[in-house]
């Protein structure tokens, strides 16, 4: 069955699922730079022989430019299929998309893919990729609700957050980040009973800073009003593009000059990240209730002052941003992001107690994950940069 877009419980087709899953692993090995940046040897297993040397030969004469942030590739594969196949070998076909940047521009590349794999030693290696490019599809130049804006140089990037009682957590490393990727900020301070309307003060004295504080908390009685009084309140300011992070969100090393070279194009009006939920500092979980990386999330979006932007009136879980943001042409990013919030069990146990009083049975999120919060010994995976 599925949870969460995770597939659990027996494979019916054992044999074929690992066929799959090899040349799924393989492709997205090659293609990603995020897989290969720390150490240039992960994923070489999937590949046999001749192969495996051609993609290390391939990854070391692209190393550098990975590790400046000058080549930057994210690969997923939305579609595969089984073609001939035996005990021994197999044939597999499959359509990969690329996205990422190349210098200072933007990319993103479909292609199909025939992967060959032959199984020794009782594992499947692929042992052969032949790639053929699909059909260019161009960036869409007329949209049905008027006219759209782009500028390919020269944005800026305003920060968008709402803080409430983060003095003592992680808001002064995640804004000594944010200030080093954005040129002003819009922060609503939802009641604070600390020091935190100082402590954003302090970090980001220099930027342009709309700091809005309210005397109770609209967090915990609507939060989809929080979030859009932060948006209204942003682009009141004429953003060109608006980074909308929690106060616990941490983008990965080196994430500054590539967000900058991000916001620079004229072709997409939003990114999409992954965020993984840290459970120590060194380790995030994973589980099939735990799968936030597995998907990408809207944190980056290009104001458009003519679209009708439209919100979810969901209490709890609405999103950062209007619901229907997506229409407009975006990307995914390799970028990965840290969920810091899940780190401390004080932090665990109040969300646990947060969200068993205001979705006890689980409608605008998901009960069975609830009820793993506060599990002793949750799956931990190590972080790599």
């Amino acid at each position: 069955m599925h949870q969460n877009g995770i597939v659990t419980g027996d494979d019916r087709f054992g044999e074929w699922h690992r066929v799959l899953d090899c040349a799924r692993r393989a492709l997205i090995f090659r293609g990603s730079t995020g897989c290969y940046a720390a150490d240039p040897e992960v994923g070489l297993g999937c590949f046999d022989g001749a192969l495996q040397e051609l993609v290390r030969e391939e990854r070391a004469g692209l190393l550098e430019e990975v590790r400046r942030g000058k080549y930057v590739a994210f690969t997923e594969v939305p579609e595969m299929s089984l073609g001939a196949a035996d005990g021994t070998t197999a044939t597999v076909r499959a359509k990969v998309k690329s996205f990422g940047i190349l210098g200072e521009r933007n990319f993103i590349t479909e292609q199909a893919a025939t992967v060959k794999l032959a199984k020794k030693g009782g594992e499947w290696r692929v042992t052969d990729l032949d790639f053929k490019p699909a059909p260019r599809r161009e960036a869409p130049r007329c949209f049905p609700w008027g006219q759209r804006v782009a500028k390919a140089t020269g944005n800026r990037i305003t920060l968008a957050m709402v803080v409430r009682n983060e003095a003592d957590r992680f808001l002064r490393l995640v804004l000594e980040q944010a200030r080093e990727i954005v040129d002003d900020a819009v922060v609503i301070d939802d009641g604070s009973t600390d020091t935190t309307p100082e402590v954003v003060r302090e970090v980001l004295q220099g930027l342009p800073l709309k700091l809005i504080r309210s005397e109770g908390s609209l967090f915990a009685r609507n939060e989809a009003a929080l979030r859009r009084m932060l948006w209204e309140e942003t682009v009141k300011t004429g953003p060109d593009w608006i980074l909308c992070l929690d106060a616990d969100e941490l983008f990965e090393a080196e994430a500054a000059p590539v967000l900058r070279r991000m916001v620079n194009q004229a072709d997409f009006d939003y990114y999409a990240f992954r965020l993984y939920d840290f459970w120590t500092p060194e380790d995030y979980r994973e589980e099939p209730l735990w799968s936030a990386h597995f998907r990408y999330f809207v944190l980056l979006v290009r104001y458009q002052p003519f679209f009708p932007y439209t919100w979810s009136q969901n209490p709890l879980h609405c999103g950062r941003f209007p619901a229907n943001v997506t229409l407009l042409p975006g990307i995914q990013s390799a970028l990965r992001v840290k969920h810091l919030g899940w780190m401390r069990p004080a932090d665990r146990l109040s969300k646990y107690l947060r969200y068993r009083q205001l979705d006890p049975e689980g409608v605008w999120g998901i009960k069975e994950q609830y009820e793993t919060i506060l599990d002793a010994f949750p799956r931990l995976v190590r972080w790599r940069e």
